[in-house]
Protein backbone atom coordinates (compact mmCIF):
# COMPACT_ATOMS: atom_id res chain seq x y z
CA UNK A 1 0.00 0.00 0.00
CA UNK A 2 1.02 3.65 -0.57
CA UNK A 3 -0.27 7.13 1.17
CA UNK A 4 0.85 10.45 1.64
CA UNK A 5 1.13 11.44 5.58
CA UNK A 6 0.56 14.37 7.13
CA UNK A 7 4.10 15.50 6.50
CA UNK A 8 3.18 15.27 2.47
CA UNK A 9 5.76 12.19 2.18
CA UNK A 10 4.91 9.08 0.35
CA UNK A 11 5.11 6.13 2.88
CA UNK A 12 4.99 2.87 1.02
CA UNK A 13 4.81 -0.64 3.12
CA UNK A 14 6.39 -4.12 1.41
CA UNK A 15 5.97 -7.55 3.02
CA UNK A 16 8.63 -9.54 3.32
CA UNK A 17 8.42 -11.32 0.30
CA UNK A 18 8.76 -14.94 1.54
CA UNK A 19 6.11 -17.05 2.91
CA UNK A 20 6.26 -19.13 6.04
CA UNK A 21 8.47 -18.14 8.95
CA UNK A 22 10.85 -15.16 6.89
CA UNK A 23 13.28 -18.03 5.48
CA UNK A 24 15.68 -14.96 3.55
CA UNK A 25 15.11 -12.90 6.95
CA UNK A 26 14.34 -9.85 4.97
CA UNK A 27 12.22 -8.71 8.01
CA UNK A 28 15.41 -7.78 9.88
CA UNK A 29 18.13 -6.62 6.97
CA UNK A 30 17.48 -3.25 6.66
CA UNK A 31 20.11 -3.19 3.25
CA UNK A 32 16.89 -4.68 1.87
CA UNK A 33 13.29 -2.85 0.98
CA UNK A 34 11.20 -6.05 2.09
CA UNK A 35 9.56 -6.49 5.30
CA UNK A 36 10.01 -2.55 5.81
CA UNK A 37 7.89 0.70 5.79
CA UNK A 38 9.20 3.32 3.27
CA UNK A 39 9.47 7.16 3.16
CA UNK A 40 9.62 8.94 0.21
CA UNK A 41 9.83 12.67 -0.61
CA UNK A 42 8.37 12.58 -4.36
CA UNK A 43 7.74 15.25 -6.62
CA UNK A 44 5.56 15.87 -9.45
CA UNK A 45 8.14 15.22 -11.92
CA UNK A 46 11.68 13.17 -11.51
CA UNK A 47 13.10 10.27 -9.30
CA UNK A 48 12.05 10.40 -5.84
CA UNK A 49 14.09 12.08 -3.20
CA UNK A 50 15.13 10.76 0.09
CA UNK A 51 13.92 12.49 2.55
CA UNK A 52 16.93 14.24 5.13
CA UNK A 53 14.87 13.32 8.33
CA UNK A 54 14.89 9.82 7.45
CA UNK A 55 16.26 7.96 9.81
CA UNK A 56 19.07 6.17 7.69
CA UNK A 57 19.30 8.86 5.22
CA UNK A 58 23.19 9.14 5.43
CA UNK A 59 23.97 5.53 6.25
CA UNK A 60 26.43 3.81 4.17
CA UNK A 61 24.56 1.05 4.77
CA UNK A 62 21.08 0.61 5.21
CA UNK A 63 19.08 1.45 2.90
CA UNK A 64 17.74 5.00 2.87
CA UNK A 65 13.98 4.95 2.22
CA UNK A 66 13.38 2.86 4.64
CA UNK A 67 11.67 4.51 7.70
CA UNK A 68 10.52 1.29 10.06
CA UNK A 69 11.30 -2.02 9.67
CA UNK A 70 10.41 -5.89 11.30
CA UNK A 71 6.80 -6.57 9.36
CA UNK A 72 5.78 -9.71 7.43
CA UNK A 73 3.11 -7.91 5.39
CA UNK A 74 1.80 -4.47 6.33
CA UNK A 75 -1.07 -4.82 4.14
CA UNK A 76 -3.02 -1.78 4.97
CA UNK A 77 -2.01 1.40 6.90
CA UNK A 78 -4.27 4.72 7.28
CA UNK A 79 -3.08 8.04 9.04
CA UNK A 80 -5.41 9.21 11.46
CA UNK A 81 -7.03 12.50 10.55
CA UNK A 82 -6.95 15.01 13.73
CA UNK A 83 -3.48 13.44 14.93
CA UNK A 84 -1.37 12.27 11.72
CA UNK A 85 -0.52 9.13 14.21
CA UNK A 86 -0.22 6.08 11.72
CA UNK A 87 -1.97 2.49 12.28
CA UNK A 88 -0.38 -0.33 10.26
CA UNK A 89 -2.46 -3.68 9.91
CA UNK A 90 0.29 -6.57 9.23
CA UNK A 91 -0.61 -9.87 8.34
CA UNK A 92 0.85 -12.15 11.09
CA UNK A 93 2.71 -15.46 9.73
CA UNK A 94 0.76 -18.30 11.95
CA UNK A 95 -0.60 -17.29 15.38
CA UNK A 96 -1.56 -13.79 15.56
CA UNK A 97 -1.99 -10.67 13.44
CA UNK A 98 -0.61 -7.45 14.56
CA UNK A 99 -1.95 -3.26 14.38
CA UNK A 100 1.21 -1.33 15.21
CA UNK A 101 1.22 2.01 16.03
CA UNK A 102 3.48 4.99 15.13
CA UNK A 103 3.00 8.14 16.75
CA UNK A 104 3.01 11.65 14.29
CA UNK A 105 5.85 12.33 16.45
CA UNK A 106 7.71 9.22 15.15
CA UNK A 107 11.37 9.78 13.99
CA UNK A 108 11.54 6.22 12.42
CA UNK A 109 13.47 3.59 12.55
CA UNK A 110 11.33 1.49 14.95
CA UNK A 111 12.06 -2.13 14.92
CA UNK A 112 8.57 -3.97 14.61
CA UNK A 113 9.85 -7.31 15.55
CA UNK A 114 8.98 -9.39 12.51
CA UNK A 115 11.00 -12.31 12.39
CA UNK A 116 11.82 -12.16 15.90
CA UNK A 117 8.49 -11.49 17.34
CA UNK A 118 5.18 -12.34 16.36
CA UNK A 119 2.68 -9.79 17.65
CA UNK A 120 4.09 -10.07 21.22
CA UNK A 121 4.79 -13.68 21.38
CA UNK A 122 8.58 -15.27 20.05
CA UNK A 123 8.43 -16.59 16.94
CA UNK A 124 9.46 -20.52 16.63
CA UNK A 125 9.95 -20.25 20.77
CA UNK A 126 12.20 -18.51 22.65
CA UNK A 127 15.85 -18.79 22.61
CA UNK A 128 18.08 -19.50 26.02
CA UNK A 129 21.64 -18.15 25.80
CA UNK A 130 24.49 -18.89 28.36
CA UNK A 131 28.07 -18.45 28.13
CA UNK A 132 31.89 -20.15 29.75
CA UNK A 133 34.05 -17.20 31.22
CA UNK A 134 37.05 -19.76 30.81
CA UNK A 135 36.57 -20.89 27.30
CA UNK A 136 35.56 -17.33 26.00
CA UNK A 137 32.00 -18.80 23.86
CA UNK A 138 28.50 -18.32 24.06
CA UNK A 139 25.56 -20.88 23.22
CA UNK A 140 22.35 -20.44 23.06
CA UNK A 141 19.42 -23.37 22.60
CA UNK A 142 15.55 -23.10 21.11
CA UNK A 143 12.88 -24.46 22.59
CA UNK A 144 11.75 -26.78 21.73
CA UNK A 145 14.04 -29.40 20.52
CA UNK A 146 16.79 -28.15 22.85
CA UNK A 147 19.97 -31.08 21.58
CA UNK A 148 18.86 -29.86 17.49
CA UNK A 149 18.75 -26.50 18.33
CA UNK A 150 22.59 -25.76 19.92
CA UNK A 151 24.76 -23.26 18.87
CA UNK A 152 27.98 -21.98 19.96
CA UNK A 153 29.65 -18.79 19.16
CA UNK A 154 33.10 -18.24 19.82
CA UNK A 155 33.65 -14.14 18.60
CA UNK A 156 35.56 -13.04 21.46
CA UNK A 157 39.15 -12.14 21.07
CA UNK A 158 41.54 -14.48 23.50
CA UNK A 159 41.51 -10.78 25.65
CA UNK A 160 37.88 -11.08 25.95
CA UNK A 161 36.09 -13.09 28.43
CA UNK A 162 32.02 -12.74 28.69
CA UNK A 163 30.73 -12.03 32.19
CA UNK A 164 27.59 -11.68 32.14
CA UNK A 165 24.30 -10.83 30.14
CA UNK A 166 21.46 -7.80 31.01
CA UNK A 167 18.37 -6.48 28.72
CA UNK A 168 17.30 -3.44 27.99
CA UNK A 169 13.66 -2.22 28.26
CA UNK A 170 12.84 -3.35 25.25
CA UNK A 171 14.29 -6.82 25.95
CA UNK A 172 16.99 -6.62 24.16
CA UNK A 173 19.61 -9.02 24.93
CA UNK A 174 23.24 -7.59 26.31
CA UNK A 175 26.99 -9.41 26.73
CA UNK A 176 29.37 -7.80 28.88
CA UNK A 177 33.19 -8.94 29.02
CA UNK A 178 36.24 -8.70 31.46
CA UNK A 179 37.96 -6.11 29.46
CA UNK A 180 34.85 -3.87 30.17
CA UNK A 181 32.75 -4.18 26.78
CA UNK A 182 29.18 -4.31 26.03
CA UNK A 183 27.88 -6.88 23.28
CA UNK A 184 24.52 -6.41 21.31
CA UNK A 185 23.14 -9.68 20.46
CA UNK A 186 21.35 -9.42 17.27
CA UNK A 187 19.90 -11.67 14.84
CA UNK A 188 22.12 -12.94 12.33
CA UNK A 189 20.86 -11.42 8.21
CA UNK A 190 22.00 -13.42 5.80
Amino acid sequence: MLAYGQDSYLYLSVGDGGCCGDPSGHGQDRTELLGSILRLNVGVTGPYQIPTTNPWATDTVIRHEVWNYGLPNPFRFSFDRQTGDMYVGDVGDNTREEIDFLPYTSIGGENLGWRLMEGKQCFGGGTYFYLDYCAAWVEAFRLPGILSAMRRYTWFDSNEFPNSFGEDADGELYITSESGNVFTVVPKTP
